[in-house]
């Protein structure tokens, strides 16, 4: 099974494109940017380390993470 991979890149939350949680803020994007800088693969985030950021750092129900990762995998095609 290939693995979904994602960019994070605010510039959809700046433009409106995505209606954002409100913790999805700058500050904490820039927080999601620089974590995944450490990963490997970067630019593109793994649902798993995606989900660990988004559930246990941002407090995020995996649902709406999940629908997070699936609207911006879509945007990257």
């Amino acid at each position: 099974m290939n693995e979904v991979r994602l960019w994070p890149n605010r510039k959809i939350f700046e433009y409106g494109i995505v209606y954002s949680h409100p913790k999805i803020t700058f500050t904490n994007a820039e927080r999601i940017i620089k974590y995944s800088l450490t990963k490997e693969n970067w630019p593109m985030l793994s649902w798993k380390v995606w989900r660990h950021m988004a559930c246990e750092k941002l407090k995020i129900k995996e649902e709406l993470a999940w629908v997070y990762f699936e609207t911006f995998d879509s945007f990257q095609v």
